[in-house]
């Protein structure tokens, strides 16, 4: 028994090293396993750029175009009160004196050229009126602050009055091209339709005459509105986009400048990347940014705003405020022009704390600004129609996306930009995207480390076993310790 309890016991103990041992290669491979999950673990973000904001909540930001068919009206030109009379008794003077004969066709002409001489003193506008129609063509920017498409502008993107659609019309009268269509227009009219002879200087005065009539007189009478939303790199506009752009719907706005100038509509889609807004005020001096669709139309024809338009970002700082009775409005040195009201202005954090409302040169100021109603107004509104801003998650996992690419982790950007395509299919910003981290895959530039936490419990097994399989031994061990109770 003696020898046989000693073989015993080097068993036991050598069951012990062994177990021992393979506990220590179970810890060893989990420190390995623990440093690989920490060198493969995806880095802090860093901080964001303005490109980066830019290129994360430009999806959210559209370009909107407001259509207006106007139809106006001109009163038709008649002889005032005794000027029948008048010009008869000038005739018959001209015929007494030798100074014109006897021809009908020789009076008629004189009677014109008495009328061409001086059209203001003659004419008075009648009961008749002669109609007309415009399509006119107002451009602006807006973002999206709800994925089923709710979405801010400037009020004066969607808000032309019926004074800015007259003077607008008189000023497209006042451009050359009008100007030479109505002289011809006035030229046929006299010449070949009446049979008159007309010489240029009496056309000049016709043509003045013309255009101050229409400004005194010309009336808008109807207008109807449409109002349609673009994205992308580029939009184009005009007809075009009426022809392709999506619907929008106007739901409530306030006055436009010097009022809060800020607008609701909806737009016909069903699922679109939002911007969420500021909590609160900005304060002077912190940096911000303007996304939208610059240009300097304002109220043009629809023909002649047929143009590709690109999204563009300017950076500056918040410069000042002003007080109003109950609100407040911020002015920033960023770059903005007539097509950036109603884009939205962001911090550093991605939000926005504004809508670009209107501009000051720097003629009238130290420096050129450019005026933004804050977030605060928004909600105001947003709270009148029952609204309530939601983000959704478009817009944050698209910044986690372009955070992977920065990294060139392709296979985890990859399927993040491929389920913002698939929830919106008029992304087009995530479809270019995908396009360029297949091509940078494909071109052998993906970094996207092993994704080692599935093995977790692979490794907590051999653990686990190891550590089972020392208890086991020891508890073996002190077994064959004990000491035995009886004869021997």
């Amino acid at each position: 028994m003696a020898a046989s309890r000693g073989s015993g016991n080097r068993g036991i103990r050598l069951a012990i090293v062994v177990a021992l041992a393979l506990l220590g290669v179970a810890a060893l491979g989990d420190v390995g396993y623990g440093a690989a999950l920490l060198l493969t673990r995806e880095p802090a973000p860093g901080p964001l750029t303005g490109d980066r904001i830019f290129h994360a909540s430009r999806p959210a930001v559209v370009l909107v175009q407001g259509e207006y068919s106007v139809k106006a009206s001109i009163p038709e030109a008649d002889l005032g009160p005794g000027k029948q009379t008048d010009i008869e008794n000038r005739l018959l003077a001209m015929v007494r004196a030798g100074q014109l004969p006897l021809d009908e066709e020789r009076i008629n002409q004189a009677a014109f050229d008495i009328l061409a001489s001086d059209p203001n003193s003659f004419f008075v506008p009648s009961s008749k009126r002669i109609d007309d129609s415009f399509e006119l063509v107002n451009g602006g920017t807006g973002f999206f602050v709800t994925e089923d498409g709710y979405l801010i502008t400037a009020s004066h993107v969607v808000s032309a009055t019926k004074e800015d659609i007259k003077s607008e019309i008189l000023e497209l009268e006042r451009e050359p091209s009008s100007v030479a269509r109505n002289r011809a227009d006035l030229k046929k009219s006299v010449e070949s339709d009446v049979g008159f002879d007309l010489s240029d200087a009496q056309l000049d005065r016709l043509a003045d005459w013309y255009q101050s009539w229409e400004a005194r007189y010309i009336t808008v009478d109807s207008v109807d509105a449409k109002y349609h939303v673009a994205s992308g790199a580029t939009v184009e506009t005009g007809d075009r986009l009426s022809a392709s752009g999506t619907r929008a719907t106007l739901i409530r706005e306030e006055p436009v400048h010097p009022d809060r100038d800020v607008a609701l509509l909806k737009a016909d889609v069903t699922a679109a990347p939002a911007l969420r807004l500021a909590a609160a005020d900005p304060k002077i001096g912190q940096a911000d940014y303007v996304v939208g669709y610059p240009r300097k139309d304002f109220l043009r024809e629809a023909a002649a705003v047929n143009a590709s338009v690109p999204i563009a970002l300017s950076s500056g700082h918040v410069r000042t405020r002003g007080e109003h009775s109950d609100w407040t409005v911020f002015g920033t040195d960023a770059e903005a022009t007539h097509g950036n009201s109603g884009g939205p202005v962001l911090d550093g954090r991605g939000d926005v704390v504004g809508v670009i409302s209107f501009g000051v040169d720097a003629s009238k100021e130290a420096q050129a600004l450019n005026f933004f109603v804050p977030s605060g107004v928004v909600r105001q509104l947003l709270d009148k129609a029952n609204v309530k801003p939601r983000q959704g998650t478009a817009t944050p996992t698209y910044y986690r996306a372009l955070q992977q690419g920065d990294i060139k982790h392709y296979r985890h950007e990859l399927p993040q930009l491929q389920s913002l395509a698939d929830r919106m299919p008029a992304n087009t910003y995530a479809k270019d995207d995908i396009i360029a981290v297949q091509s940078a895959t494909l071109a052998g530039q993906d970094r996207t480390p092993p994704n080692l936490l599935p093995y977790w419990p692979i490794a907590a097994a051999v653990t686990g076993a190891a550590l089972a399989l020392v208890l086991i031994v020891v508890v073996a061990w002190f077994v064959t310790r004990r000491p035995r109770i009886g004869p021997t």
